[in-house]
C-alpha cells in the first residue's frame, strides 16, 4: 500500500522532499499549461456530454454519497455527509438520494463506537442512524433516503476507515447519474479494483474535508511523508473527480482547473434561531 510503504523510507532525506516539492510544482505547472492550449478540444471531448445537465437542484436526478465514516462515530464525515443526504432528499422522489456508508465488524466497532451502540448486522446500524436523524427532527427525511453498506476496515496507524469493497459496484449503472465523494482522496487511497468514477457517474463532486498533510507531518519522518501525501491525495481528487469543493482554503491545491472553497456544510436555521434569542444576553 502506498502510505504504509512511507513508513518504511529513509527518514531526514531532505533533499528527497526537494526533489518532490520541484516535480509537483512542475507537474501542476504542465497540466495548466495543457488545460488552456486545449480548453477547446476538451470543451468537445468532455465526458460531461453524456448529460450536461449539472444542477444537482433538478430533484429528478439521483444521487448518491459515499462517506468514510458511520454514526454511532461521531466525526465529521459520519454527520456533515448524513446531514448533507436528508436535505438533498426535500422535493425528491422517495431514494431518489442514497447514502453509502462503511460497515465493519464488531472487533473493529469496539474500538470506535460506545459499548452500548454496537450492532451484529447491517439492518440495526442502518435503524440506528435513521432514529439519530428523526432525533434531529428530520423524520421524513429519514424515511426517504436510501441507506447502504459497503465492507470497510478500520486502520489504526490512520485513525480512518477504509473500503475494502468495490465501491461503484453498489449502484447500477441505470441509476449511475450524480456522485458525491466525501474526501474522495481517502475513499480512492486504496481502492480496490472496479469502474472508474468519472466513468460511472455523469457528474462526479468530490469535497474535501480533512487536511492530512497537516497529520502526516507530525508523524515519523513527517518531512517526507507529507510530500508523499501530498502528491498521492491530489491525484485521486483529480482522477475521480469533475469538481472538487474544499471546506478551507487552508487545504492544499488538488487540482486547480476543477477546484472551488465553499462552505458546503450549511448552518442549521435552529442554530441562527438559538444564537437570535440570546444575541443580547451577553450584554446584561
Amino acid at each position: 500500500m502506498i502510505l504504509e510503504g512511507v513508513n518504511n523510507l529513509l527518514i531526514g532525506c531532505e533533499s528527497t522532499v526537494s526533489s518532490i516539492r520541484y516535480l509537483l510544482k512542475k507537474r501542476e505547472r504542465n497540466i495548466n499549461e495543457n488545460h488552456d492550449k486545449s480548453s477547446d478540444q476538451e470543451k468537445s471531448n468532455n465526458i460531461l456530454r453524456k448529460n450536461p445537465n449539472l444542477n444537482i437542484c433538478d430533484f429528478n436526478r439521483r444521487i448518491c454519497i459515499f462517506t468514510t465514516a458511520s454514526l454511532p462515530w461521531m466525526t465529521g464525515t459520519s454527520v456533515n455527509p448524513l446531514l448533507r443526504a436528508a436535505y438533498l432528499s426535500r422535493g425528491r422522489p422517495k431514494y431518489n438520494i442514497t447514502l453509502a456508508l462503511p460497515w465493519i465488524q464488531m472487533e473493529d466497532q469496539i474500538k470506535l463506537f460506545p459499548s452500548h451502540s454496537l450492532f451484529e448486522n447491517q439492518e440495526t446500524q442502518k435503524k440506528y442512524v435513521k432514529q439519530w436523524l428523526c432525533s434531529a427532527e428530520l423524520k421524513k427525511e429519514s424515511e426517504d433516503i436510501n441507506i447502504v453498506f459497503y465492507d470497510g476496515v478500520y486502520h489504526e496507524a490512520f485513525g480512518s476507515i477504509f473500503p475494502v469493497t468495490d465501491l461503484t459496484s453498489l449502484v447500477n449503472d441505470s441509476e449511475a447519474d450524480i456522485c458525491i465523494l466525501e474526501e474522495p482522496e481517502h475513499l480512492n487511497w486504496f481502492k480496490p479494483e472496479g469502474a472508474i468514477w468519472t466513468n460511472k457517474f455523469n457528474y462526479v463532486i468530490g469535497i474535501i474535508h480533512t487536511n492530512y498533510i497537516f497529520y502526516a507531518s507530525q508523524e515519523i519522518g513527517g518531512i517526507i511523508k507529507k510530500e508523499v501525501v501530498r502528491m498521492v491525495s491530489a491525484w485521486m481528487a483529480r482522477a475521480h473527480c469533475h469538481r472538487v469543493i474544499k471546506l478551507s482554503g487552508a487545504l492544499q491545491t488538488y487540482a486547480s482547473e476543477k477546484e472551488v472553497v465553499c462552505n458546503v456544510h450549511g448552518v442549521r436555521s435552529e442554530f441562527l434561531e438559538i444564537g437570535s434569542s440570546n444575541k443580547f444576553d451577553s450584554l446584561r
